[in-house]
């Protein structure tokens, strides 16, 4: 089958390409686990806005600009995400492109 922007292979394995180009690349056991911790904090900020005032009308509220040098790590894991001049409401595949 031939692959098609856009199509049923496109946006799984794209978007996890994209989540761990944003890590600083530490050893491959490592990095799997800076990425899951990464995902983890990234779904817990969409959670804690999914329905609030800070989502308006779109399902959660965005960092926007997710990246490492918004991140805080701990011993090469995020622990946080810092400078928030770009979040707003939005949808939360955006944070992911």
């Amino acid at each position: 089958m031939r692959h098609r922007a856009g199509g049923p292979y496109d946006s799984g394995a794209r978007r996890a390409r994209c989540t761990a180009a944003l890590l600083p690349r530490p050893a491959s056991g490592a990095r799997r686990v800076a990425l899951r911790a990464a995902a983890s904090l990234l779904r817990s900020f969409h959670d804690a806005t999914r329905g609030s005032r800070l989502a308006g009308r779109h399902p959660v509220a965005c960092h926007h600009d997710p990246g490492p040098n918004n991140t805080a790590f701990a011993d090469d894991i995020p622990a946080a995400f810092i400078d928030f001049d770009t979040a707003a409401p939005g949808d939360p595949i955006e944070d992911l492109g």
